[in-house]
């Protein structure tokens, strides 16, 4: 697959849902992408916001308090 083919896809991966950047890297070398690519493709949606750590670490840690009924404790851990 060629980059920006992979980065069009990716961007949609993060649009339907937050992910972290190793649920797109794993994703990425699924689709068959060489680390070089890979790392520029995670840079770039970075750039644009399409991947964001504290974003994705909000977004799990509301969805284990909401739907699984974890406390604080437990989400510490």
């Amino acid at each position: 697959m060629e980059r920006v083919a992979a980065k069009m896809k990716a961007e949609a991966y993060c649009a339907y849902q937050e992910r972290s950047q190793q649920e797109v890297r794993d994703k990425l070398y699924g689709w068959g992408l060489h680390q070089a690519d890979v790392e520029a493709v995670i840079a770039d949606l970075i750039a644009d916001n399409f991947l964001n750590e504290e974003r994705f670490a909000l977004a799990y840690a509301s969805g284990r308090f909401r739907m699984k009924g974890w406390g604080r404790y437990k989400i510490k851990q």
